[in-house]
């Protein structure tokens, strides 16, 4: 039996000598290309570096002066002015201020307009640890391993670091990129620019005018509180002492008030507000407690009539916020309640989007919706805690009506006292009056001192941080230049060793056809 066995394969041992592929010669072909290479070279280097000598002579370097401001005005920190103005940084460099300061240095004998010097100008607060507190918050803001709450605190003193060290100073800057003016002009310009800003400021504006909205002495008609029944003469009274303590609480408001100190008295406000308590709970309240406890009154249905009217005006008062604050309760307790909150939510994060990276603003993004709402709560429940101070103040003095009342009904003018308790109280009435009086003068003579002590003699919104002004030129940047060269080189070695081997392997074939 016959087994077709498969023929065996014998191995070639030789290569098609046309499909092999030749390393030294190729080697020796690309060793030939060197000399037009590096012609090559040289020639674009050369012609490379003279664009860019030309472009460097034929263009004027951007150059950029900054003079850095320290505010000095109170409540800078809060960016207002003492008047109450909102500061705003831009306000520096205004086109009515940047308009003057143009025509004031003859900015046109340099080839510039208007535009041009406005659109170069900027006015932006200023620390030199700024950089450093975003790259410090950068670092830890990138951490994979923070929570929600870890990073929204984390951004928040971020914000509150850089509010802190840049709300006093403001860096004013100006940028030449087709210009060129000379150093000593420039110093005047960005020295004119604030200068002219605070003489504006001051004189037109009067930003430096403390307003402080008082009650003045004025408003005391001494006629009515002493001819008026005894009885609404000590509400009108009431109602004068708290107008008097709006004075005090609006004066405090005011940085560095505390310290300040009535010349003809030598009161402070912490002094005023004691001196206050003291007429309202011991001098008004001794002359009053007999007669109201009494109810004691010349004219008793005039006093009824009233009373009765004012108790009617509390309770329907007394109705309207506890309507208002079961609702603002029923806001609160929805679970998905949000609203807007106006622009200044994202202020910051607008502010500082530039300066983060992707990552962290993800980061920073996802919990906006959560923070907006967590503020929003916020301010349900104090709105909520306000109205139940104003409903617990209401029911007090409802109560309060109600027993005068119901001792106005059924007085004890049979009490041989009650006559000698009334000659009394009115007795006492005109120097209340012009105790009463006198604070009212303190506290505009307070607020008189403060435009003198804390705004100063001086009138100044600012003074400079230096005398000289920063100079940045616009230099050529090596790393870039160096990068561009290398790829022109590598870009040209592409091109000219290839062409080279080309035209040398075919000369060697036509060599090689003209010999056979």
């Amino acid at each position: 039996m016959s087994q077709n066995n498969p023929a065996p394969i014998i191995p070639n041992s030789t290569y098609d000598k046309d499909d092999e592929i030749d390393l030294l010669g190729l080697l020796r072909a690309l060793l030939k290309t060197w000399k037009v290479w590096l012609v090559a070279l040289i020639v674009v280097s050369c012609i490379f570096g003279t664009v860019k000598a030309i472009q460097t002579l034929a263009t004027t370097p951007e150059i950029a002066y900054s003079k850095p401001i320290r505010l000095t005005f109170p409540n800078v920190h809060l960016q207002k002015f003492p008047s109450g103005a909102k500061f705003v940084h831009s306000d520096i460099i205004a086109p009515a201020i940047a308009q003057q300061v143009f025509e004031r240095n003859n900015l046109s004998s340099y080839g510039l307009k208007v535009s041009d010097f406005q659109g170069g100008l900027s006015a932006t607060p200023y620390s030199p640890s700024y950089p450093l507190i975003i790259e410090r918050y950068n670092r830890r803001l990138s951490d994979k391993r923070l929570t929600a709450e870890n990073i929204a605190d984390l951004q928040k003193q971020m914000n509150e670091e850089i509010a802190q060290v840049t709300a006093g100073e403001v860096l004013i800057s100006w940028r030449l990129d087709k210009h060129v003016v000379p150093r000593d002009v420039a110093e005047k310009v960005l020295a004119d620019l604030p200068a002219l800003w605070a003489e504006k400021a001051i004189k037109e504006k009067g930003v430096l005018e403390i307003q402080a909205h008082l009650t003045t002495a004025k408003s005391l008609n001494l006629a009515l509180i002493k001819e008026e029944e005894l009885l609404i003469a000590g509400d009108i009274l009431t109602d004068k002492i708290n107008l008097l303590r709006g004075n005090i609480n609006e004066l405090s408001q005011f940085e560095g008030s505390q310290t300040i100190a009535d010349p003809k008295t030598g009161m402070r406000l912490n002094d005023l507000n004691n001196a206050l308590d003291d007429l309202s709970n011991y001098d008004i309240a001794s002359v009053l407690a007999s007669i109201r406890i009494q109810g004691l009154s010349n004219f008793p249905e005039l006093s009824k009539y009233y009373y009765t009217d004012k108790l009617n005006r509390l309770n329907i008062k007394l109705k309207g916020l506890e309507y208002e604050a079961s609702s603002v309760r029923d806001s609160y307790r929805q679970p998905n309640t949000s609203a807007g909150l106006g622009a200044d939510g994202n202020t910051n994060n607008q502010m500082l989007a530039p300066q983060l990276n992707s990552d962290i603003l993800d980061k920073l993004a996802s919990l906006s919706g959560d923070l907006e709402r967590e503020k929003y709560n916020q301010q349900l429940n104090q709105r909520w805690l306000s109205l139940t101070r104003q409903i617990s103040t209401v029911k007090s003095t409802i109560a309060e009506t109600e027993q005068l009342l119901a001792a106005i009904k059924h007085p004890t003018n049979a009490n041989p006292g009650a006559i000698e308790a009334l000659a009394q109280a009115k007795a006492r009435l005109p120097g209340i009056l012009n105790q009463l009086t006198e604070y009212f003068d303190v506290s505009e003579r307070i607020a008189s001192q403060m435009r003198t002590e804390l705004v100063g003699i001086k009138d100044e919104l600012f003074v400079p941080v230096s005398n000289s002004v920063l100079e940045n030129k616009a230099s050529i940047s090596i790393k870039e230049l160096l990068i561009t060269w290398i790829a022109l080189m590598f870009l040209t070695s592409v091109v000219v060793i290839p062409t080279c081997m080309m035209r040398n392997a075919l000369k060697a074939k036509s060599l090689q056809q003209t010999n056979l």
